[in-house]
């Protein structure tokens, strides 16, 4: 029985409060900065959706047509 109880107390570690206190300190400052990147990346995800949509609707604008309709009917309006 002696040698099992032996071998429970040999098992047994300690740690350093000081760890456990750094520890506290550092878990939130990486877990904000995890969390803030992911933000960021997300927002910046939905930016770049959204540019993409506007630039798919002036592709299908054809700004040079409507120029030329414009221009056309000033000109045919101004006779």
């Amino acid at each position: 029985m002696d040698i099992i109880f032996n071998n429970k107390r040999k098992r047994k570690r300690h740690v350093k409060a000081s760890l456990t206190v750094e520890a506290s300190f550092l878990i939130p400052i990486i877990l904000f900065t995890m969390v803030g990147g992911i933000k960021i990346g997300y927002s910046m995800l939905k930016e770049t959706k959204d540019v993409i949509q506007i630039q798919e609707e002036l592709e299908k604008l054809n700004p040079v047509a409507i120029v030329r309709t414009k221009t056309l009917v000033q000109g045919l309006t101004d006779r």
